[in-house]
């Protein structure tokens, strides 16, 4: 009965583990592009350089190296993340910077999966609304 009892425990270790890290793999599961475009907000609305220079990546583009240097006139208010959308190739997340009381400016930050870790690539304006 021990014995039983034994691979019983054994059978369910190795289930655990097969499924755990290898298929599907919760265990060890990326979360993706998601929580860097959280840090790249993070980072704008604590005006925090030196971090988003880290989440940068080698071939981000000039509007991104200078936004970095330029955080508080092209980001003067609060900013959030709106909307995430994520492929195997890419991620963009819809980030709103209020502007003033009434405005705001929509980015779109553009995340690429550089190197087998997230980095932020691209950023476009897509204008500006109130309400």
């Amino acid at each position: 009965m021990a014995i039983v009892a034994a691979v019983v425990v054994v059978l369910a270790l190795a289930a655990v583990a097969i499924t755990g890290f290898w298929a599907p793999g919760f265990l060890v599961a990326d979360d993706g592009a998601r929580p860097v475009a959280k840090d790249v907000v993070d980072g704008i609305n604590g005006r925090d350089t030196a971090a988003l220079q880290e989440l940068t990546c080698d071939d981000a583009t000039d509007y991104v190296t200078s936004t970095i240097d330029d955080l508080e006139g092209r980001f003067p208010g609060q900013t959030t993340l709106e909307q995430f959308d994520e492929t195997p190739d890419d991620a963009k997340a819809l980030v709103r910077a209020a502007v003033d009381e009434s405005g705001y400016t929509e980015y779109t930050v553009d995340l690429d999966p550089a190197g087998g870790g997230w980095c932020w690539k691209g950023l476009t304006k897509s204008g500006y609304a109130t309400g």
